[in-house]
């Protein structure tokens, strides 16, 4: 059995300080330094396909995964 935790916040709760240490720290740091690799998008810079990239990864599994295979000569 599976178990969701829904957290409601009021809007003066949402705006409020941040009272923990470690998510003030995380607030702080530069989005650079908590994302530290860049994704490009479906394509690295020589054109060939960046499987890291989370709306091309899941291609090769997906129900259209045999005509992307088919039409790129990466898989």
């Amino acid at each position: 059995m599976l178990f969701c935790i829904v957290f409601y916040l009021t809007e003066s709760e949402y705006w409020s300080d941040i009272k923990d240490e470690y998510i003030q720290r995380i607030a702080d740091m530069d989005p650079n330094d908590v994302y530290p690799s860049n994704n490009p998008g479906p394509t690295k810079p020589d054109g060939s396909v960046n499987f890291e990239c989370h709306c091309v990864g899941h291609l090769v599994a997906s129900p259209c995964g045999y005509e992307f295979s088919s039409k790129s000569p990466e898989v």
